[in-house]
């Protein structure tokens, strides 16, 4: 479709910049990925405006992930992480964590219209986006063209997502911190956290928690015995050590080869000897074959 005069171009829906971010020489060297960045949580600020998500002060917030911003601009974590903090440096947004299980609140900043080709009403504001009364929700509100039903309701899904995306995240990762602390506690040799720590989250994931506290039991019951059969001058491994891969032949698959491959040699022994006693048996007996016994041989019998 062209531009045309006779067009109604009112049904598309546009996003804001404003223009001091492109004209000030304070925002100059910023990147435009992070531009583009300020611009979707421009955006956002004006849903969480139409939401009345402000805090206790009165002081409008965002939730926006680093997972969402990888989505929203197709890049990847670390990528994501530097844009973020190039719009902290530049003032134009403060994160504010809330504690465990709870995702960061983002303040977007007004950015600085200290410039003559800064004339939008967003810079009749400074600071942090504060509300004050009822006209100015309605102000502000209007002047950023909310009037789109579809749209907001798909940004407020987005950022309830966001929400209970980090909750879900910062919950597994407490349990990851659950799982390692009740593997350790089992271990009976010296403790290395820092270690144990950096291995086992992969060694979780491979072989599972239970299997991980067996081969931890098992390595236990090993040393424990050798101390008892004499062998008291045995060490249990460095717990370091220990998960560098001298669990490994404690593992289900592992330690279950040992034993059942023991198992069947003392199986093999046994039906052996059963086989030659039976043999023996099936033959006939000859004088050579009758020995002298230790009666006969005591008593004078020979």
């Amino acid at each position: 479709m062209n531009f045309n005069i006779n067009s109604n171009h009112g049904e598309l829906i546009f996003f804001q910049l404003p223009k001091s971010i492109h004209y000030n020489e304070k925002y100059l060297k910023m990147s435009v990925e992070a531009k583009y960045l300020y611009m979707l949580m421009y955006d956002r600020n004006k849903i969480s405006i139409t939401n009345n998500w402000v805090d206790d002060n009165g002081d409008i917030y965002i939730y926006f992930s680093i997972e969402n911003i990888c989505k929203e601009l197709n890049i990847k974590d670390q990528k994501a992480q530097k844009l973020k903090k190039e719009l902290m440096n530049h003032e134009l947004i403060k994160e504010v964590r809330q504690g465990l299980n709870k995702p960061n609140k983002i303040y977007v900043q007004v950015c600085d219209s200290n410039t003559d080709e800064s004339r939008t009403s967003e810079n009749h504001y400074s600071g942090i986006v504060k509300i004050t009364n009822q006209e100015q929700w309605k102000s502000l509100s209007n002047n950023n063209n909310i009037n789109n039903n579809k749209n907001n309701n798909n940004i407020y899904s987005q950022n309830e997502s966001d929400d209970k995306h980090l909750v879900s995240k910062e919950d597994s990762k407490k349990q990851l911190e659950l799982d390692i602390e009740e593997i350790r506690k089992h271990y009976k040799g010296t403790k290395t956290k820092a270690a144990a720590v950096k291995k086992l989250p992969k060694l979780i994931k491979d072989y599972g928690k239970e299997q991980l506290i067996r081969a931890i039991e098992r390595y236990n019951k090993y040393v424990d015995e050798e101390r008892r059969k004499g062998f008291r001058t045995l060490k249990y491994k460095n717990e370091s050590t220990f998960w560098n891969g001298g669990f490994v032949d404690y593992l289900d698959d592992e330690f279950g080869a040992v034993e059942q491959n023991i198992f069947d040699i003392i199986k093999a022994q046994e039906e052996a000897a059963q086989k030659e006693i039976k043999v023996s048996e099936s033959k006939p007996k000859t004088n050579n074959d009758i020995g002298l016994s230790m009666e006969d041989f005591y008593n004078g019998n020979y």
